[in-house]
């Protein structure tokens, strides 16, 4: 085995705006959602749950309110609450007979006034509590109270910050969320194969992710332990066992539709083991390497029951520098220029 050096400006190039991409952080004003705790009932807390995982994977600020004893008109106490807390939409999960329902509440400052929409979803509907989550949201992001946000983001720092009423027993106990599923966790499988020489290799694949501001996200990714496949020369065979690490950023958009796709930009190492064996009286020995690795990758994400997704991708692996396979004096191959992987994972946000 030879390793073959060459040129490293594209590849510290490329490094470059990796790292460029990965130093851009800062956090965008999210909009902030009031979700009303459902009643007792298991199934209505269960689209409740459902709810508030949604609306903290799209980074909305999440406030819990609790409705008094006694409220007469809803409305009339929303828009209160909305005024005193900066509340900007409010879903309420509600009885209906014969299914499941969410009011989706939409609070305007300028002019002052508010909307209201009722999401159903039949009992006959599989998954009911998903379903109405989902509708539910789509529903509040149509609104596209973010943007709102933004448009009143001067107007609404040059006013004067309003008393706050004293705390009473009838006031509504609201806590502040600064919770969120910002871990994610995949796990599955990725068939690599070079393109001179080195046939595939099943591998196990482990991915750690950060939702760093959406749609960014910072992943961490190990895979190896696979298959060795074998290079036959006349004088003698190589097995090759390729492992790599990688720190990355993936553009990942939010959506709550069945398939998103996503980009994904990646630095690592790369290792590959070469174990000769050659005809006699020839002796083989075993050889390691390390490399830079460069993996740039495309894919779409599957949304799967009870919060899990899947993720299926194809990924461009360049290594520098590169390794090349020698049996004696005859080169039967090399690794990393390129190599090719395809991924297919199952994971959750934690």
């Amino acid at each position: 085995m030879k390793p073959v050096s060459g040129s490293y400006s594209r590849f510290v190039r490329a490094l470059t705006l990796l790292g460029a991409a990965l130093l851009w952080a800062g956090s965008a004003p999210a909009a902030t959602v009031a979700l009303l705790n459902a009643d007792s009932s298991p199934a209505l807390s269960e689209v409740a749950f459902r709810l508030r995982g949604e609306l903290a994977a799209l980074r909305y600020e999440v406030v819990l309110l609790n409705r008094p004893q006694g409220t007469g008109d809803a409305r009339a106490w929303l828009e209160q609450e909305a005024d005193e807390r900066g509340i900007d939409a409010a879903l309420e999960v509600v009885p209906e007979p014969g299914a499941r329902a969410v009011d989706v509440w939409i609070f305007q400052r300028s002019p002052r006034r508010s909307q209201v929409a009722r999401v159903v979803v039949e009992r006959d509907e599989p998954d009911r509590a998903g379903t109405l989550a989902i509708r539910a949201i789509e529903v509040l992001r149509s609104y596209d109270v973010e943007a709102e946000l933004a448009d009143q983001a001067k107007p609404r720092a040059e006013e004067k910050p309003a008393p706050r009423k004293a705390a009473s027993t009838s006031k509504t106990d609201a806590t502040e969320l600064s919770f969120g599923p910002r871990f994610g966790l995949e796990l599955g499988g990725a068939l690599l194969t070079g393109v001179d020489g080195v046939g595939p290799a099943l591998m196990p694949v482990l991915r750690v992710g950060w939702r760093a501001r959406p749609p960014w996200v910072l992943n961490a990714t190990l895979s190896g332990l696979g298959t060795r496949p074998a290079l036959r020369a006349p004088s003698g065979t190589v097995r090759v066992a390729q492992s790599y690490v990688a720190l990355g950023l993936c553009y990942c958009p939010l959506s709550l539709r069945a398939l998103t796709p996503y980009l994904s930009l990646a630095a690592g190492a790369t290792h590959a083991s070469l174990e000769g064996e050659a005809v006699a009286p020839s002796r083989g020995h075993s050889v390691e390497h390390w490399s830079l690795l460069l993996d740039a990758g495309a894919g779409a994400r599957f949304l799967l029951p009870a919060g899990y997704f899947a993720t299926l991708s194809g990924h461009l692996q360049l290594a520098q520098p590169r390794v090349a396979i020698h049996v004696l004096d005859e080169r039967v191959g090399s690794t990393g220029r390129p190599s090719l992987v395809a991924n297919l994972m199952v994971g959750a946000w934690l």
